[in-house]
């Protein structure tokens, strides 16, 4: 059966016996998105170079920087949204005789992109495709000073005077340049990118590039800042996160959803959930809770929650899973399976409401042999226990076979299990048990055996292991384990959200939900990345063709493991998401994107906010006493 992967370069997809999937592209729509390496470049000679150049000494050619200006977003996002603007003049810059000056009540002139824009006819892939240049100023003067004035005269004649007057308006990355001529002639000469309306597009695109990347503006920003480059105002940028970014953002998301929800239909699906705090510690504000599905490894669906909709952390997570799950089953997706950790309130809600509808409820392995090593560590750090340690890999190991291999055999999990403690005292054959009866491994030689770190039965260690090994709880929790599930591929993907919101930056509910998104289309995009294989040979290096692995040291671990090596990620899916930002910016594009921050609280405070005067008295009294 094929598997039509979510990612859109061919080298993503690869058979998939789990499900049967539908012939199309899994998670976009068109023609395959990639930026060209090769271009087509223009054979003329080059007027300038790329890098500074000294300017002329001539003083009616000296630039001065002028004070900075404002101006007002496009009425398509229904509010006024300044950004930072920047005026460069002549120093004999007249603006009585500039047409184009118009007094401010902030004694500031202000710059409307639309006095000298054109209409845009052009496709918006064409402005997401295009490569875009670092220009310095002084290379952009030189080139100014190459250039005569184009005005044709009322003789037919083209003008060609010299410029005395060069004027720069910057508005964020956006930058026009106005000219007169020393026959008085007044126009644009040329503007750093297209517009539509009176938006400059490399600030859209720019503030999209940062979010759908994963990447925090103020850091952006300071690199700007760093470098000289103008970049719009932080105000600026959240305007375009909530009326661009962020329903677009939705609108590809629901795009998924319907994709998977056609793959899945009629589909028995075993899903894997996890949830995530926003933050470390006990100052969590938000949890996500995320649904895998365990064959395929795609986000179907997740939920985030604020701290004020419930108590405590924990009753968080619980209120997470239910919504996200009730809403998969609102949705008819036909779960039969439910594998989470072992959080309380989910068995609780899972054995009381979910049983009852055919779901299942298994324990994740990954987390369960976690805590298993816990408790195994706490053993052996008792008294005259030391020997325990050298057995806890192979035991947690044990946890994981004796699941693989029961098929579902409730009464062979157990047994298998428990084998372990006859086992670490050389024991390897017994006459109780109904179903298993030796060890599957090999029979050790007399080498071999005397290499074993062997428990002496009775002792100490062995009575603590024992205690762990045979506990009621652990016999009791088998029930749900017998299907070997575990939720490390979730895992895997809740490391890599971390990219999209980051555990030490604060973020909004409609940030949380759409950077959450973000990562989810990111994930089902890459997830069936095949394994990169050696593509050219080296000294002591793998052969040719071979799949590629690297070595690592894990310090849990305390030894060399080898870890395969995958092709590189994809941004596939991200472009067709920047051509919507410019089509929802031009109203080619509609969304239902409901935001939620006007439904949340404004703050998780417990007390209503003081006197702001009283609060700083009260602090600065502290050092005066």
């Amino acid at each position: 059966m094929v598997d039509a992967s979510t990612g859109t370069e061919a080298h993503l997809f690869q058979m998939d016996k789990a499900v049967q999937w539908p012939e199309y592209e899994f998670n976009t729509e068109g023609e395959e998105w990639k930026v060209e390496h090769d271009h087509i470049y223009d054979t003329r000679p080059r007027i300038l170079q790329s890098t500074p150049m000294k300017r002329f000494r001539n003083s009616q050619q000296l630039v001065n920087v002028g004070s900075l200006h404002d101006t007002a977003m496009s009425p398509n996002l229904h509010s006024s949204v300044h950004e930072d603007l920047s005026c460069t003049v002549t120093s004999k810059c007249s603006t009585a005789s500039d047409p184009e000056y118009v007094p401010d009540t902030d004694e500031c002139n202000e710059f409307s992109v639309t006095d000298t824009s054109t209409v845009i006819e052009e496709d918006e892939q064409s402005f997401v495709k295009e490569r875009k240049f670092i220009v310095f100023e002084s290379c952009l003067d030189s080139l100014i000073r190459k250039i005569s004035c184009s005005v044709v005269c009322n003789n037919q004649d083209i003008c060609n005077a010299p410029f005395i007057e060069i004027k720069k308006h910057s508005q964020g990355t956006f930058v026009s340049v106005s000219v007169v001529c020393l026959n008085g002639h007044t126009y644009t000469l040329w503007k750093s990118q297209p517009c539509i309306g009176r938006i400059a597009v490399g600030n859209v695109l720019s503030s999209a590039a940062i979010l759908y990347s994963g990447c925090n503006f103020y850091k952006v920003r300071e690199m700007f800042d760093l470098l000289g480059l103008g970049f719009i105002s932080h105000n600026t940028y959240y305007r375009y996160q909530r009326e661009l970014l962020f329903p677009v953002i939705d609108v590809h998301w629901q795009q998924e959803q319907r994709r998977l929800h056609d793959a899945f239909s009629g589909i028995k699906l075993c899903l894997a959930g996890d949830g995530q705090c926003d933050s470390p510690g006990y100052s969590v504000k938000y949890c996500v809770y995320s649904f895998m599905e365990v064959d395929t490894k795609r986000i179907v669906d997740f939920e985030v929650v604020q701290v004020t909709e419930a108590k405590t952390s924990a009753a968080m997570e619980k209120l997470a899973f239910t919504r996200c799950l009730n809403r998969l089953l609102a949705q008819s997706y036909k779960v039969t399976a439910i594998a989470t950790d072992r959080h309380s309130g989910i068995i609780k809600i899972m054995r009381e409401i979910y049983k009852d509808k055919g779901i299942a409820h298994e324990f994740d392995m990954w987390h369960y042999a976690k805590s298993l090593k816990k408790r195994l560590v706490a053993a052996s750090r008792k008294r005259n226990c030391s020997a325990i340690a050298e057995w806890i890999p192979a035991i947690t190991n044990h946890l994981w076979w004796s699941s693989s291999k029961c098929d579902g055999d409730l009464c062979m999990m157990r047994e298998r299990w428990q084998s372990v403690v006859l086992h670490i005292t050389d024991q390897h054959e017994w006459d109780h048990g109904r179903k298993y009866h030796a060890c599957s491994h090999k029979e050790y030689t007399d080498e071999e055996r005397s290499l074993r770190p062997w428990i002496e039965k009775d002792s100490q260690a062995y009575l603590s292991l024992a205690e762990v090994v045979l506990s009621k709880t652990m016999t009791k929790d088998f029930e749900h384990m017998t299907k070997f599930r575990h939720t490390g591929a979730l895992e895997v993907y809740n490391s890599f959200s971390l990219k999209y919101r980051s555990k030490r930056i604060h973020f909004t509910m409609d940030g949380m939900e759409a950077r959450t998104k973000l990562a989810a289309l990111a994930h089902n995009a890459n997830v069936h990345r095949p394994q990169a294989r050696v593509r050219f040979p080296s000294e002591g290096g793998d052969t040719v063709g071979s799949l590629r692995h690297r070595l690592v040291f894990p310090k849990f671990k305390k030894k060399w493991v080898a870890k395969a090596l995958y092709e590189p990620t994809t941004n596939a899916h991200v472009f067709p998401m920047l051509v919507d930002v410019l089509r929802l910016l031009e109203g080619k594009l509609t969304h239902s994107w409901d935001p939620r921050n006007s439904t949340m609280p404004v703050n998780i405070a417990t007390e209503e906010r003081p006197d702001k005067s009283l609060t700083v008295q009260h602090h600065l009294s502290r050092f005066q006493n």
